[in-house]
């Protein structure tokens, strides 16, 4: 199927879509003036969007969903993917939310182990609880990928040394990706990318080179508990 970029519709929210989801996994949950209210532990506000785009005639959607804690800060998660139609894309976005982020952020904001494995965490002396995700791996050829480095975490770890810890909550993501001669990797702390760390992951993890394109993506989130 073709698209004109007049066609797209402009950005629009998918808030329904996620208080079902919220409620499917037994949280009370309701909308007012856009913004999702959750009846989870930890005082946050959600909202969701998709920003469909043209990128060299493929149709792609950002799904962008929105953390709004009790102090106003706000922090992001998002993903962006391909499909034959709008609707496809953006169920590709939902599934991507599902897979990677959503259950982890359940735990975090509800101080559960229910979906996720949470360990205690000791940095510079304080405490955090981290609520670990899986990872999610895309690749063509289902075969070709054996292996995912195995000493992810004690690189997390030995970055998150060196930080200051001014906030409660830190969302940390990778991604990486091999398109079956180049490799990339993007790695961020509450949204904000550390260059020198994705540096770091490529010359000391131990990525697998495979005869096609594969990826990989990673989310967990630190709660500091004192």
């Amino acid at each position: 199927m073709s698209y004109r970029l007049e066609t797209l519709p402009e950005a629009f929210d998918i808030n329904n879509v996620i208080v079902k989801m919220i409620e499917t996994h037994h949280y009370p949950c309701k909308l007012e003036n856009e913004v999702i209210v959750a009846g989870f532990k930890e005082d946050v506000n959600l909202s969701a969007w998709v920003y469909p785009k043209m990128s060299d005639g493929h149709l792609i959607t950002r799904l962008e969903v929105i953390f709004t804690f009790e102090n106003n800060n706000s922090l992001l998660e998002f993903f962006e993917d391909t499909g034959n139609s709008l609707n496809d894309c953006v169920q590709n976005n939902i599934e991507n939310f599902m897979k990677s982020s959503f259950h982890v952020l359940l735990d975090a904001f509800n101080d559960t182990n229910k979906y996720s494995d949470v360990e205690e965490w000791d940095i510079n002396g304080r405490q955090f609880t981290a609520y670990l995700g899986d990872y999610i791996v895309k690749q063509n050829e289902p075969a070709q990928l054996t292996y995912i480095p195995d000493n992810i975490l004690e690189l997390i770890k030995d970055y998150l040394y060196q930080l200051d810890w001014p906030e409660k909550y830190f969302f940390v993501c990778f991604f990486y990706i091999f398109d079956g001669q180049n490799e990339r990797l993007e790695c961020s702390v509450n949204n904000i990318r550390i260059e020198f760390v994705e540096e770091t992951f490529l010359k000391q993890l131990d990525w697998q080179k495979t005869d096609s394109a594969y990826s990989v993506r990673y989310f967990m989130v630190l709660k500091r508990m004192d």
